[in-house]
């Protein structure tokens, strides 16, 4: 280590490490979610009364190619699904919010769209027991949560749905 100072100047650390001959670390998010800017086929709801973390969660959504529509509550989000003219693949919403729960939106949003997929996103996921019916085949991401946690929880419930889909629509065509 060299260490370098000047009074009214400043200083300056030089660190030297030796050479390894060792591979880097690839860095890798099991290919869900990884193109960037890449189009997706699928449409987001994104619910969540927060307006920075709407905005970061839309953000990231769209970076990622996906179509994303945004919801403050649940009524509005309601109001979204009930439009002729709007498709949603995958609802993603908290499940603390004033006015209607998240639990309560995925259960009125099946009402109007059945079979429509659930994703919470949640600060407290130990909690989640209490509404175990509600999330049985929905997904939970715990916040706070990275670009990359999103981007694979969202690849999980959207791909990982319709590859499970297929996969039992060519065992039906196999019998």
């Amino acid at each position: 280590m060299l260490l370098e100072s000047t009074v009214g100047v400043g200083t300056v650390v030089t660190l030297i490490f030796p050479r390894s001959m060792s591979a880097l670390p690839v860095a890798h998010d099991g290919g869900i979610g990884s193109g960037e800017n890449e189009k997706r086929e699928a449409t987001i709801l994104v619910s969540e009364d927060n307006d920075d973390v709407r905005a970061y969660v839309v953000e990231v959504l769209r970076d990622l190619g996906y179509r994303v529509l945004e919801a403050h509550d649940g009524e509005s989000a309601i109001r979204l699904l009930e439009r002729p003219d709007v498709t949603v693949d995958l609802l993603l919403s908290d499940v603390v919010m004033p006015g209607m729960s998240g639990w309560e939106l995925a259960q009125r949003a099946r009402r109007i769209k059945s079979g429509l997929k659930v994703l919470f996103m949640s600060g407290y996921p130990r909690n989640l027991a209490a509404n175990e019916d509600t999330v049985r085949d929905a997904g939970i991401l715990a916040k706070p949560f990275t670009r990359s946690d999103l981007a694979h929880a969202v690849g999980l419930a959207v791909d990982g749905a319709q590859e499970k889909d297929s996969r039992r629509s060519q065992q039906r065509d196999a019998r």
